[in-house]
């Protein structure tokens, strides 16, 4: 029995010490990913053509506000066009389009429930089918992307395009959550958390993640890593699971920090809902690189342990001290990258969430991180 104690208190010092050295690297990634360069020929004659991408599925209630920000792009016409994708919507996203559009040519339209001889010849499903769609239907150099949920800046297009050019091929950006309650204010700081592990670890020339709702990237990426063919039963990952390849494969990214590049949204639906979303991102963890999905298993087992305190409490009480140690130590990390992480992004209002979101966020990795290893998940009410 003692052999189980000493096991318990060796696995906590080891993780925490760990997670700790984690948090270290982390705000190491992100001093260096501020100080990347720029490219700075940002005036209209020399900024690149672009495609921007936007694949939308039942978005009627969106759809008119975002191409309403794309239309206001501060960014030579003749230079970008505006691409909406429709993935076989049921509410009439595409018509809601067409008419919020009229006749500005800078937008096409497409609907991917026209498509039959794609349809019938790609494996992808769902969300990665639209993307696919649009990128290989698009005929510029550099494509961005968003999602028709999000709300942009005038200059969202020109500030990510200035990071894109030379030796830099994709580039990340922001995106950050409207919230009105003490549930979507948790969710919030769990993004900027997310954010903050995407620009640190670009910093530091790694890729674990990103948000497909503001990047960007050289098309010939897309074409040179085979699109999603090696993760086409993947239901999500568009995003996180090719800008891994890609940087994997020796390309650049870059994080970009330039307010004016940040992008907003709304998180949408039921409670449940919202719990099979992240069941579908968690999912794709199997399928990261080898170096980052070792890391997450450390942070799952971490997380278990933390989320076991009341039963390992209850049944060895001699532990009871180094499991309230190891609480506040994760907490006083969480705290002090969190609050870098807010000032840059200038989010400090989110970190008086982080009481509530620090206790529940093992529990929520130990319970969403197992199901999504026995559940597939699903996206807009498909699974496929």
């Amino acid at each position: 029995m003692k052999t189980f104690e000493v096991l318990i208190q060796v696995g906590l010092i080891i993780l925490s010490v760990g997670y700790a050295i984690g948090i270290l690297i982390l705000r190491k990634g992100l001093n260096l990913a501020s100080q990347m360069t720029v490219n700075t020929l940002t005036d209209d004659e020399n900024l690149p053509s672009v495609t921007v991408l936007v694949p939308a599925r039942n978005e009627a209630e969106n759809i008119s506000k975002v191409v309403d920000d794309l239309s206001r792009q501060d960014y030579p016409r003749n230079k970008i066009l505006f691409m909406i994708i429709d993935d076989f919507s049921e509410d009439g996203t595409a018509e809601m389009a067409r008419n919020a559009v009229l006749m500005d040519e800078r937008f096409r339209i497409l609907e991917l429930s026209g498509q039959t001889d794609y349809i019938a010849r790609t494996l992808l499903s769902a969300k990665k089918r639209a993307i696919d769609f649009g990128v290989r239907n698009a005929t510029t150099d550099f494509v961005l992307f968003t999602d028709a949920d999000c709300r942009l800046g005038p200059c969202w297009a020109r500030s990510m395009m200035s990071y894109l050019g030379g030796s830099c091929s994709i580039v990340a950006g922001h995106v950050g959550f409207h919230y009105d309650s003490v549930l979507k204010g948790a969710l919030a700081l769990e993004s900027l958390a997310t954010r903050l592990i995407s620009a640190g670890a670009i910093g530091l020339g790694e890729a674990i993640t990103c948000a497909g709702g503001n990047w960007g990237y050289r098309r010939q990426i897309y074409e040179k890593l085979g699109g999603f063919e090696r993760y086409q039963k993947v239901l999500s990952g568009d995003d996180t699971l090719l800008i891994q390849s890609a940087v994997a494969k020796g390309e650049k990214a870059v994080f970009n920090f330039d307010k004016r590049s940040f992008v907003f949204t709304t998180e949408r639906g039921s409670l449940y809902e919202i719990f099979i979303r992240r069941i579908r991102r968690l999912g794709i963890t199997p399928n990261f690189q080898a170096g980052i999905m070792i890391f997450s298993a450390l942070i799952f087992i971490y997380a278990w342990l933390l989320a076991l305190t009341p039963v390992l409490a209850l049944i060895r009480p001699s532990l009871i001290g180094i499991l309230i140690a190891a609480w506040v130590w994760k907490f006083a990390f969480d705290f002090w990258i969190l609050s870098n992480g807010a000032k840059i992004f200038d989010a400090t209002p989110l970190l008086k969430y982080l009481p509530i979101t620090g206790m529940i966020y093992p529990y929520y990795i130990a319970i969403v991180g197992s199901l999504s290893l026995v559940m597939r998940g699903s996206w807009k009410g498909r699974i496929a």
